[in-house]
């Protein structure tokens, strides 16, 4: 690319950055801050939040580290060179195994509530968010000993990473399109699946057993979720599939433009969680609002009962 192309794309990272920042920092303010929204599943939305905030941190010293050897041709490598397409590996797979626990835990809370009030409690998060983290720096770790560095014709040097597809066994990138993908995403599509099942295709006896005011908060929340869901494929599927059909025909070249817009738009996936939640929850949009201000006015007894309820749906 030339360097004008790598100015504008230096600029829409940099968007996507510090909306990601700003975005991220508000979702986990606004859970620490509110009593009654520190429960089960705001917790696992805290967790992909903070997975996400370690790609803006580290993208934004990225750039600046791009910067700085376009514009000096620096050619000493640092640390933190080439490392953003791994760290966003890493917050891709804290978001997609978060979302298989949520969908599990919000199947068991709508389909199964009985098996669900001694499954997942807020004290199991000690074990499920360790193995979460600890399963996404596997791949993370991975990633790490692939690194390649490219010089421009005019010998001014950019770092980029590449993810471990071609040095590796056909085997291992299937394995690894599967362990961080395919299969939580299957598993978290199945549950969701019958939650849908349940709220929407339901017979008339759980319907009239149900509460309509309960029926439409599950409701709600459900589309909430199915809205991250839904944006994380859209993000991050192309990415996979391209990566997938490289691997296993070699005699398809890499484009670097497609790599270029493909790699953009998952990273971009990491900033746009919070715009979800401000978009679908009035409740959430107050929330910023009174943080925001210096003389926040707290919300009245009333809504907090009735948005706690909502949350455990």
């Amino acid at each position: 690319m030339s360097l004008a192309e790598e100015i504008i794309l230096c600029v829409g990272y940099a968007i996507i950055f510090i909306a990601n920042i700003v975005g991220n920092l508000f979702v986990c303010a606004v859970v620490l801050k509110t009593k009654y929204l520190q429960n089960f599943t705001s917790i696992l939305i805290v967790n992909m939040a903070v997975g996400d905030l370690i790609v803006g941190v580290s993208g934004v010293i990225h750039i600046v580290l791009e910067v700085w050897f376009l514009v000096s041709g620096n050619n000493k490598n640092t640390v933190f060179c080439g490392r953003l397409n791994g760290i966003t590996f890493f917050s891709a797979s804290i978001s997609i195994y978060t979302m298989a626990v949520v969908a599990f835990d919000r199947y068991l809370s709508i389909v199964k509530p009985v098996i669900r009030r001694g499954t997942l409690t807020k004290g199991k998060l000690k074990i499920i968010l360790p193995a979460i983290w600890i399963l996404s720096l596997v791949f993370f770790g991975s990633s790490m000993y692939f690194i390649e560095i490219y010089d421009f014709k005019n010998d001014k040097l950019i770092c980029w990473e590449t993810l471990p597809q071609d040095e590796l066994p056909i085997s291992y990138r299937i394995t690894l399109f599967a362990a961080m993908y395919f299969i939580p995403m299957c598993i978290t599509m199945y549950f969701f699946g019958k939650i849908f099942i349940h709220l929407w295709v339901r017979n008339p006896r759980e319907s009239r057993a149900t509460s309509q005011v309960l029926l439409k908060s599950r409701q709600h929340l459900t589309k909430i979720l199915g809205s991250v869901l839904l944006l994380f494929n859209i993000c991050w599927l192309p990415w996979f599939v391209v990566e997938l059909l490289l691997s296993l025909d070699s005699r398809l070249g890499r484009h670097e433009v497609l790599q270029s817009a493909l790699a953009l738009l998952a990273v971009a996936h990491s900033s746009m969680n919070p715009f979800i939640y401000s978009f679908h929850s009035q409740n959430f949009r107050q929330h910023i609002r009174r943080i925001t201000k210096r003389n926040r006015p707290q919300l009245s007894k009333e809504k907090g009962e009735i948005e706690s309820s909502k949350i455990h749906a």
